[in-house]
């Protein structure tokens, strides 16, 4: 599959594990991309069981051609397939706590699609950013296909996601954070042993 200038592509980046809830995306995914041609999906990530977890439902569902497996990508690789998508999907936070992933798609001007599984609301804010949504596959269908029809949407969705993740979670902000932390303990004077 190639991604012409008319697709409309949106990408997941994770590692393809059964808990990620790749079921959830596939199932949303076909059933947008009946109503909506131009709709492409992006599974940029590898995965030692990807043949069950991901390839066979792609299969089976018959999107095999709507479908992208990029596997792992990193430096200049990476921030190209992030140009190319047009929206972002995170369901399920791995083990990296902080949702590396979906701050990037945002940092990438991305709206992302998630799920409302913490901390994944305080990265997108829904209607702004982009869509927090009950795992349910009409939901994550239903959102889909609007951002794949309309444009202007997904821009300003874009935007204010990429604002929001320069604001809340640049590194000066984290240096900013880390310093007050210590301040506040600095102000608790040294710890007293009993």
């Amino acid at each position: 599959m190639r991604l012409d200038g008319d697709a409309v592509a949106g990408g997941i980046v994770a590692r393809i594990q059964g808990q990620r809830r790749f079921d959830l995306l596939f199932t949303a995914f076909a059933a947008a991309a009946a109503q909506e041609a131009c709709l492409r999906l992006v599974v940029i990530g590898r995965g030692t069981r990807a043949a069950e977890i991901a390839r066979a439902p792609v299969r089976r569902l018959g999107i095999e051609e709507r479908v992208l497996f990029a596997g792992y990508r990193a430096g200049e690789a990476y921030d190209a397939l992030l140009a190319a998508l047009d929206f972002g999907v995170f369901l399920v936070p791995g083990s990296d706590g902080s949702c590396r992933a979906a701050r990037e798609l945002a940092a990438a001007s991305l709206p992302v699609v998630a799920t409302t599984r913490p901390p994944l609301p305080e990265i997108v804010e829904h209607g702004a950013t982009g869509f927090v949504l009950p795992e349910e596959p009409e939901r994550f269908a239903a959102a889909f296909v609007e951002l794949a029809r309309e444009p202007a949407a997904r821009a300003r969705l874009g935007a204010a996601a990429r604002e929001r993740a320069c604001r809340l979670f640049s590194l000066e902000r984290q240096a900013q954070q880390v310093g007050e932390a210590y301040e506040v303990l600095a102000r608790l004077g040294p710890r007293r042993r009993s």
